[in-house]
Formats: structure tokens, sequence, C-alpha cells
């Protein structure tokens, strides 16, 4: 019995000492961030669906970040631009404006964040520092596991039942039973973060950062607008989810797109009545999220004269995407994108839905997926279409 009191003691303060070494590391982390001002580094980001290494989209880019505790959106304002020409900015924000460049044809398009839409991403030091904020004020509710190596430490992080996500300054926060937000974070022996790694059930995505340059000191303040220059000519922010909705009543684009697991197939060569036209991508999380509502759609639907097409638009790796599909045991037709159709169909954003009449006229747009509301809306089209 003295024995086992003694090995249940032992356990029980290596643990404590354990738990108190993954807290420390977290609050050295912290202290550390707190100490940049300005950071400079060449980003490397990539994307995968879940449950695939395949990656289907990566970026490149050299991003300058300056802190500026008066935003409440990201707490930061950036730049980001081609790691060839580090001064020909693709996109820059300073809270209170956000700037994307065409340098191509000399336009800028202006976003003043008046629209829920086309918010930034935070940079990658103001999202790790969300992250660990958050962790050390649910720490009760988050599984950590920290790994030490000779050059890195490595903190693994999930938070069970809630997605969680860390595009801005503040979390945002959902919960969803079954779920689990993952992240892992590795830091150098000077615990200065220098890869991310985003775990979600829709997505896992990294982001790898090097030559980092960091300054304690900022005398300036960044502006965005001070970045045009007087050959430009400036536009407001346009949004395509107004030009796609324009598309209501109109002749549907024609399209021959390749079909996964089989040949190309043609708009024309689809001989139902009715046609549900779903642009996705497989890394997108609402896109993800209707996979049950369509496979039922699918199956219910079978025998009446209606089609459900699904495209992709996010990856053209076929044999990716292909996997994607058995993964998912998808029961309708999964196609590959192009450009020009992307383009005919003015797509920014997934999922969007187009409903087509008998005539290929459609009938109806409809941009986003909400569980019930959307399904509801669309089955309720389908069914008078049918009539």
């Amino acid at each position: 019995m003295t024995k086992l009191f003694f090995s249940v003691m032992l356990f029980m303060t290596v643990g404590l000492i354990y738990g108190q070494k993954q807290n420390e590391t977290l609050s050295q982390i912290l202290q550390r961030l707190d100490t940049i001002k300005t950071a400079t580094y060449l980003s490397k980001s990539s994307r995968s669906a879940p449950g695939d290494t395949t990656v289907f989209h990566t970026t490149e880019k050299f991003v300058s970040m300056f802190i500026n505790p008066k935003d409440t959106i990201l707490g930061a304002a950036f730049t980001r631009s081609s790691i060839d020409d580090h001064n020909q900015y693709e996109y820059c924000y300073d809270g209170n404006y956000g700037v994307e460049f065409d340098w191509e044809n000399r336009v800028v398009k202006i976003d003043t964040f008046t629209s829920r839409y086309g918010r930034p991403i935070a940079p990658f030091f103001v999202k790790i520092k969300s992250l660990i904020q958050y962790t050390q004020d649910n720490i009760d509710s988050a599984e950590v596991k920290y790994t030490e190596y000779k050059d890195s430490i490595q903190i693994d992080i999930s938070f069970k039942d809630k997605i969680v996500e860390f595009i801005s300054l503040q979390p945002f926060v959902k919960q969803f039973d079954g779920k689990k937000s993952r992240y892992v974070i590795v830091v150098d022996k000077n615990f200065l973060p220098y890869k991310f790694v985003r775990k979600m059930p829709h997505q896992t995505s990294w982001e790898t950062c090097k030559d980092i340059n960091i300054s304690k000191h900022i005398d300036f303040e960044f502006s965005s607008m001070q970045q045009i220059s007087a050959d430009f000519k400036i536009k407001g922010r346009e949004f395509r989810k107004d030009k796609t909705y324009d598309l209501e009543n109109t002749k549907a684009p024609s399209w021959k797109l390749k079909e996964i697991h089989g040949d190309s197939i043609s708009l024309d060569e689809i001989k139902q009545k009715i046609v549900l036209i779903q642009f996705t991508g497989i890394g997108c999380g609402p896109c993800h999220k209707s996979i049950p509502f369509l496979k039922k759609l699918a199956d219910e639907y079978k025998d009446k004269n209606f089609e459900l097409v699904s495209v992709e638009t996010w990856s053209d790796n076929v044999s990716g995407i292909g996997r994607y599909k058995d993964r998912n045991e998808l029961n309708y037709r999964f196609l590959v994108s192009n450009k020009k159709t992307s383009e005919q169909y003015k797509i920014q954003g997934v999922p969007v839905f187009f409903i087509l009449d008998e005539d290929r006229v459609i009938k109806k747009v409809v941009i986003g997926y909400t569980t019930e509301k959307t399904d509801k809306e669309i089955t309720r089209i389908i069914e008078e279409l049918l009539l």
C-alpha cells in the first residue's frame, strides 16, 4: 500500500511539474510576441482537404507587419507582396482601409470594411498570439501537448466539441459536438514561432515563416492610402456577390468539364428537366457542411427528372479531388472547373448554388450555406420547377 501511495504521489507530482512547464512555455511565447512591434518575413502557406496530404493550394508571400493597438480588427497593419518584389504590394491594411493592387491595369480597390464581406485575415504573429492567449484563458477545456526537440519546441493544442478560428484579433468560437479544432505551433529555442498548423474538420492548413526580422520599436504609423501611386485609378470595393445574383433569369453559360472518375461532360448533355449546379471548394467549411444535404437530395430526386452537379473551383488536382469524392462517398457528379467557367458564373466565393429550369435559365442563385435554411430554400424551388 505504501509503495502504491508513493507511486501515485510521484505520478501526480510529475504531472503537476509537466503542466507547469507547459504553462510557462505558453507564457514565454506570449512574452516574446509582446516584444514584437514590427516584423518582416517570407510566408509559405498551403492547404489540403481533411484526411488528405495532397496540397491543393500554396502561396508564397513577403509580409511586413506593424503592431497597432488602436486597431480592434487585427491589432496590426500589414502589407503582402510577391517574394520577387517586396515593394510591389498585392494588398495592404492599416485598420481603416484595405487596398488591393492591380499592377497590370494600374488600379486599386479600396475596402472601408463597412460591409461584412472581405474582412482581412490576421498576419502570422497575430494569429499565434490570439491562439496562445485563448488557450491560457481556457486551459481547463484545452488539450495541450508539449514536445521538445534539439532546436525547437512543438505545442499541440486541441479544443473538443467546438470550432475555434483565429483569423482576427478576437477568436471565433462555435460549439460543435463531436468535432475538434486542432493546432500545432513550432517555436525556436528563443520562443519565437515560425510554423503554424491548423486542422479543422473541413481543411488542414500550414503556414511556415523564414527570414524573420523583428524589431521592438515602431516610430511611425503605417497608412494604406499613402502606398497608392499617383498614376493608379481608385475604385471602391466591388463584390461579385451582387453580380452573381444578376445572373438570375438569364441563360446559364454553357460548359464542358472533366468529371472525376469519368469523361468530360457538357451542360448540353444533361437531359434532366431541372439541374442544380453547386460551385464548391474541397477545403471550404460551408461546402463540406452541405454534403449530407446534397447526398440526400441526389438520392431522393434521382428518379424525378433532376440532376445535381458539383463543380470544384479550388483545386485542379484530379487524384486529390477523386480521393475527396470517394472519402465522402458522393453520389452525384463531381466536376473540375476552369477559369472560364468560374468567370462566366461570376464565382468569387463558395459555395454558390444555381438552380436551372428545363430551358437552362437560372431561376435562382443561392450564395452560401446554412443548414436547414438553405436546404429548405433549394428544395422548395426544385419542387416548384418540377411541377
